[in-house]
């Protein structure tokens, strides 16, 4: 079955190294080749943080100085994609 996305924000960013460095707090990040990600918000991010078993992350959940929790990772072509 199909997700319903029909209620989706999507965002498409072209972030700099300096920035993925403050967002991640200092953590490596490698690019695969891709230097933007693909976000979306999650109303059940909660939920949505406990079936992350088998995804290559890119940080563990973080949570921004202005109160937005996230999680990045890799889909399988290696880009990167962000929930919060």
């Amino acid at each position: 079955m199909a997700a319903d996305i029909s209620d989706v924000n999507v965002d498409v960013s072209k972030i700099s190294d300096e920035t993925w460095e403050k967002f991640i707090g200092g953590l490596d990040v490698s690019f695969k080749g891709n230097t933007s990600e693909l976000a979306f918000e999650e109303d059940n991010f909660d939920d949505f943080l406990k079936n992350l078993d088998e995804l290559e992350l890119v940080h563990p959940l973080v949570e921004h100085s202005w109160g937005q929790r996230v999680v990045r990772f890799y889909d399988p072509d290696g880009h990167i994609i962000e929930v919060g």
